[in-house]
């Protein structure tokens, strides 16, 4: 969990910028834009 700061930030483990990505929900099927915002360091947790 070394991304949970807001996106932009450094990551705590290697300093680069944090992203932000934001998850449809599946339950809501569209009526609601998005479920959840996920923060993840593109270097440390590629894919």
């Amino acid at each position: 969990m070394n991304a949970s700061r807001s996106a932009g930030s450094p990551c705590r483990r290697c300093g680069t910028p944090v992203r932000r990505s934001e998850m449809p929900s599946a339950m809501n099927r569209g009526t609601e834009p998005y479920e959840r915002l996920v923060f993840w360091c593109p270097a440390c947790q590629p894919g």
